[in-house]
């Protein structure tokens, strides 16, 4: 690899790099400006939380490269939460067909980690390796 490139990898990664930091600054400044959890009041694991869904017109992750405007805007209707009332928040507020509470998908896609849900991922997990199994014994 010539200099040239070596360089121009080098200052990638350090724009990249550069960009993450000021993304997390302002997320973390956001945060502690706007905290602890509205619910609890614990100020562990602190996530950004969209008040009400139907006016989400970002997903959280993306706010924080958006310009000042865009930012206050989609912040407005965002608050403080833990994790743990985040995502009770949000399986309260799942209205989806197919999707319950208690089921692989539960576990799986809306990071429900209650006893019913962890034991419909275990089953679901059985299963897929038994069917697994069960092919490769019956190609091979």
């Amino acid at each position: 690899m010539s200099t040239d490139q070596e360089k121009q990898q080098r200052r990638k990664a350090y724009q990249k790099d550069y960009q993450r930091k000021w993304m997390r600054d302002r997320r973390l400044d956001w945060v502690l400006a706007n905290g602890p959890c509205k619910h609890c009041g614990s100020s562990e694991k602190l996530e950004v939380d969209h008040i009400k869904r139907e006016y989400k017109t970002m997903h959280t992750a993306s706010i924080w490269s958006r310009r000042k405007e865009v930012r206050d805007k989609e912040l407005a209707n965002c608050q403080v939460l833990c994790k743990a009332c985040h995502l009770k928040k949000t399986i309260s507020e799942v209205d989806y067909p197919g999707i319950v509470h208690g089921t692989s998908n539960g576990y799986d896609h809306f990071k429900c980690r209650c006893e019913e849900c962890k034991e419909a991922k275990k089953n679901r997990s059985i299963e897929y390796r038994s069917r697994k199994k069960y092919k490769e014994s019956n190609n091979g």
